[in-house]
């Protein structure tokens, strides 16, 4: 269970409580984020969940699945919130997104995550946010 622990724990620091620091020591000074985003390093990853956070100050991020082969752990996860800023080159329109996501995680022997690899539906998040309001 190890692992799928240290993978909980650091989608709540993270996440649900904000607690960028805590969050930073689950990553491995070498993490490397292998999706297909900005984001690369442990900094960048941290920034760019502060940018979620930014956009959806009520971010809400539960777990629905953890399985765990060997050194890897695969989070099925459902977000919601609601639009409080730009994001994905979408104004602000208030609207409230929900979604899953998947995420790989690989851990080395010391237990930090060393690289990741990640699918969220940004397609789908954008036409949430971009949905009038007469539509809801």
């Amino acid at each position: 269970m190890g692992n799928k622990r240290l993978i909980s724990e650091f989608y709540e620091l993270s996440y649900n409580q904000k607690d960028y620091e805590a969050a930073s020591a689950y990553l491995a000074p070498s993490f490397f984020d292998h999706s297909p985003v900005a984001s690369k390093s442990r900094e960048e990853t941290l920034a760019a969940i502060k940018d979620v956070h930014h956009a959806f100050p009520d971010l809400e991020v539960r777990i629905l699945d953890l399985v765990m082969e060997d050194d890897v752990v695969v989070v099925q996860a459902f977000f919601s919130g609601t639009q409080a800023a730009p994001y994905l080159g979408v104004e602000n329109h208030g609207n409230k997104i929900e979604f899953f996501a998947l995420e790989m995680y690989r851990f080395n022997k010391m237990g930090k995550m060393i690289e990741s690899w990640g699918y969220w539906p940004n397609q789908a998040i954008i036409e949430q946010l971009t949905r009038l309001e007469e539509e809801e």
